[in-house]
């Protein structure tokens, strides 16, 4: 009886290795022979097949002999593109001598276990490896463990739509994985908060997580994580308003993913791809590639991004007017959200199917899934507060529980440094007395020094800020007149007219010169002369509008700019400026004398005065015409006049 036992058992166990030994054939060779669809044709046939199986055996055979464990990175690619496959081999895996010696393989192998659990919407997977996670951070003292348990954690509530406490427990596996004082780490830190805060919605908080990562995996050339951060920055984009820039960076994430060779993630970026397209408006190239994204999702077993493909098609297909196809598709999202339990999508189905419906015409449908949609909210919220609640109170108990260990520690802590704090203190009150009276000594000093030397330099500032204020005054201005020198008014003039060159409009300049004023200096003396000159710009200032300038040339020669004034404007402000100055001396305080003044206009006219000096030239002939035709009268340069470019020659005083 004992040896009828023995051989069943051992039957069992050849069995059991077998069939392990047939899952590391499949989970290796699998991804060999998929790797090289690129290069199938169709001449590709059996025999090469078996030859291609043949030659994984005898590659896989061996590493199973030799306890050979299967690399991360290639139970990273099955583990997302053969989730159910994986998740019914990794069991065999942890179950190895090699898992048991070499705890960080086996935390890797039970993230990608529970991230494929996820994906395909297996619950209890999933379960079973938090918990695994959590017992192997107990038992092998492994914090990262413990943060991988949680990462999975979030990624479940988020399918429940209970985003704060999912955005929780990311944030405290990020602690965690912050504390390992490893770059490496933290950066995976940023990389989860990044993909938390996306996909719960909140686009500012996920940037500043995006680009540190993105920063971090691009500087050690992490294809994987690269893609993954990419994937999310497009979406990010999208959000801003960056549609051009958003599907750049989703097809360079698509393009890793290709290089990776990894179909069903490739699929998952043809699905975002899906939604740029259509909000750009290409809703024949959205529908193309969320169909072929929908068959290999389909074919991974991936029902949960199945669903998102579902919804995009029908986004796509009702844009293309073919609304009852649309409807098809959303029934079918419905219909795969059911079977994973996600409840989170059901508002957001019933939304694109209202949208559908009305765009169809179909009111009552579309009537039907609004309320569909808000009832789905309402159930939503109502869970989400249940168990906020519940999450709440547990972990108040908890913080609550540690701070009091804390503070009894702290208590403790302070009564066994209070005695040796008690004599260090009297020692040093009395030397801190001594040096508080001379610092008090010192503080006082200093501060009045440095009141002294503020007062001091306010007042030598304010002396020399009012000394260039005067001296720019004095060196723009014209001693006797008080109106601009010749040089402050010649840059006016030259400021004015290369702006109007630039820019355009109009401007007017006046060359204003007294008639006879020789005979004024010869017969009435010099310092009535000088009475004369500052009546005359006196009297040019009255009236003019503040963007005027007026400055003196030289001798008895004013000139005066007008800025905005055209062809008649200027000439009735040159004959109002004249009449003005012929009647000064009718004025209670005028010299007694009548005075007249002759006065050439010129309007600036860019083609024919390329530069200043022209238009001045300009002004001066029309002066000197004024002069010709009898003095005390106002001429306006006249069109054919085409002053050459020269300097202005001041004009003879008479």
């Amino acid at each position: 009886m004992v040896l009828v036992q023995l051989s069943v058992q051992m039957i069992v166990t050849r069995m059991l290795l077998a069939w392990e030994v047939w899952l590391d054939v499949y989970a290796i060779g699998m991804p060999i022979v998929d790797s090289l669809q690129p290069l199938r044709s169709s001449s590709w046939s059996r025999a090469t097949r078996l030859a291609m199986l043949i030659v994984t055996v005898a590659i896989t055979v061996p590493l199973r002999a030799a306890e050979m464990p299967i690399p991360i990175d290639v139970a990273r690619r099955l583990s997302l593109e053969f989730p159910r496959l994986y998740i019914d081999s990794s069991p065999y895996w942890l179950r190895s001598s090699y898992s048991a010696t070499h705890p960080e393989w086996r935390r890797e192998i039970l993230l990608r276990r529970g991230r494929a659990a996820w994906v395909i919407s297996d619950r209890v997977a999933a379960s079973e490896t938090v918990a695994s996670l959590n017992d192997l951070a107990r038992t092998a003292d492994m914090p990262v463990a413990a943060a991988y348990a949680l990462f999975l954690q979030a990624d479940e509530l988020v399918d429940r739509g209970q985003y704060s406490s999912a955005l929780s427990e990311v944030s405290r596996a990020a602690t965690i994985l912050r504390s390992t004082d490893d770059v490496h780490w933290r950066a995976v830190a940023n990389a989860e908060l990044c993909d938390a805060y996306w996909g719960t919605e909140q686009a500012e908080s996920a940037k500043p997580f995006c680009r540190r990562a993105e920063k971090y995996f691009r500087s050690v050339a992490d294809e994987w994580y690269l893609a993954r951060l990419e994937n999310i920055m497009a979406m990010l984009q999208e959000a801003d308003g960056e549609g051009e820039q958003a599907i750049a960076t989703a097809q360079s994430a698509r393009q890793r993913f290709e290089r990776m060779q990894m179909p069903s993630m490739v699929a998952m970026i043809d699905d975002n791809l899906s939604s740029l397209y259509l909000e750009s408006g290409d809703a024949e190239r959205a529908l193309e590639v969320s169909t072929r994204a929908l068959a290999l999702e389909l074919k991974a077993g991936k029902l949960q991004h199945a669903v998102s493909s579902h919804m995009n098609i029908a986004n796509a297909l009702s844009a293309l007017g073919r609304h009852r196809e649309a409807q098809a598709s959303i029934d079918a999202a419905k219909e795969a959200a059911a079977k994973v339990d996600l409840s989170s999508f059901r508002g957001i189905i019933e939304t694109v199917q209202m949208d559908i419906a009305e765009a169809a015409g179909d009111f009552p449908r579309a009537l039907s899934a609004a309320r569909n949609a808000i009832d789905a909210s309402y159930e939503l919220n109502d869970e989400q507060r249940q168990r906020a609640i519940a999450e709440l109170e547990a972990r108040y108990k908890a913080d609550e529980q540690k701070r009091e260990i804390e503070r009894l520690d702290q208590e403790q802590r302070i009564q066994d440094l209070e005695l040796a704090r008690s004599q260090e203190e009297n020692a040093r009150q009395a030397a801190q007395l001594a040096r508080q009276d001379l610092w008090l000594w010192f503080i006082g000093v200093t501060t009045s020094a440095l009141a002294v030397v503020s007062l001091l330099l306010l007042m030598l500032w304010r002396a020399s800020r009012r000394h260039a204020q005067r001296m720019r005054l004095l060196a723009d201005t014209d001693g006797l007149t008080g109106v601009l020198n010749r040089r402050a008014m010649v840059e006016r003039l030259q400021r004015c007219h290369d702006d109007l060159r630039r820019d355009g409009g109009s401007a007017c300049l006046c060359i204003l010169d007294a008639d006879h004023f020789k005979r004024i200096n010869d017969t009435r003396g010099h310092q009535v002369g000088d009475q004369a000159l500052k009546r005359i710009a006196r009297a040019m200032a009255d009236g003019m509008p503040h963007d005027a300038a007026i400055g003196r040339m030289g001798g008895e020669e004013f000139a005066l700019l007008l800025p905005g004034v055209g062809h008649v404007s200027g000439l009735g402000r040159a004959e109002q400026m004249r009449l003005h100055i012929a009647d000064d001396h009718l004025c209670a305080d005028g010299l007694g004398f009548p005075m007249t003044v002759s006065i050439g206009v010129a309007i600036l006219d860019p083609d024919r005065m390329p530069t200043c000096e022209s238009w001045m030239v300009a002004a001066d002939k029309a002066l000197y015409r004024a002069k010709a035709a009898g003095r005390n009268r106002s001429e306006l340069a006249l069109d054919w006049e085409s002053p050459p470019d020269r300097r202005v020659q001041e004009p003879a005083t008479e």
